[in-house]
């Protein structure tokens, strides 16, 4: 008896799936044995499973290895999730943090914290976060006035983009120590991280990644398109900034 297509496409995801979960697993032991002292397997089995001698390789472990592999699960998480996210709410594949102004809005963000708050530099994630949610709301808000097509989405996006992008390069030119700021929050980076710095953005993912897998259903309906999504009895205008929150 042949299978169907649905069958068919189901086993194809599940093979996929697995196959990645295999990369990913292999991926984290990797990250905790290669580096520029090399940990073996039995050495790693024998720390999770507490037998460890408090040897050097184990303070390794514990305070390097274990917090960046963790650092790059979350982020990547982030990521992929966010990404999905965004092209799904806007119903449009071209949507993207470089092209709707996530970037260059919380750049902005960033380079004026650092110019006026300097001394709170702990708070930079936050302001990023509210550059980039406010750079998103006003591309959104040109796009509905114009026509929201997608075309207009991302042209809208494009020119958001580029007035923060001037004002980021203007706010640098002005106070040249706010270049040290952004550049260290443009590029990032997971070098001597630790769990107490993790473990904050770790609980913002987790509870994020929870609220979308519960609103899955509503977040399928949006890649239809608003007008389809209203029709369907959806709350767009609430929907819509929770889901890019």
């Amino acid at each position: 008896m042949k299978s169907s297509p649905t069958s068919s496409s189901q086993n194809n995801n599940l093979l996929l799936f697995s196959a990645l979960g295999a990369l990913l697993v292999i991926s984290l032991v990797l990250s905790i044995c290669v580096g520029s002292v090399s940990i073996s397997l039995n050495e790693i089995f024998s720390f999770f499973s507490g037998g460890s001698t408090g040897t050097a390789h184990d303070a390794i472990i514990k305070y390097s290895r274990l917090p960046r592999t963790a650092g790059c699960l979350f982020a990547g998480m982030a990521l992929a999730v966010s990404g999905a996210v965004i092209q799904s709410v806007l119903a449009n594949p071209l949507a993207a943090p470089n092209i709707i102004g996530v970037n260059s809005g919380a750049g902005m963000m960033v380079a004026l914290w650092s110019i006026f708050f300097p001394g709170l530099i702990v708070f930079t994630p936050v302001a990023a976060f509210f550059g980039a949610f406010l750079s998103v709301m006003i591309v959104l808000l040109i796009a509905k006035k114009s026509g929201a097509s997608k075309i207009t989405l991302v042209l809208a996006g494009v020119a958001v983009s580029g007035i923060f992008a001037a004002g980021i390069d203007a706010a640098i030119s002005f106070s040249p120590d706010a270049l040290t700021a952004y550049s260290d929050f443009k590029i990032g980076g997971l070098a001597n991280v630790s769990f107490e710095r993790i473990l904050p953005a770790a609980i913002i993912i987790l509870t994020s990644f929870i609220i979308i897998l519960s609103l899955c259903n509503e977040l399928d309906v949006m890649m239809l398109g608003s007008d389809t999504a209203r029709s369907l009895g959806l709350n767009v205008r609430f929907i819509r900034p929770l889901f890019l929150a």
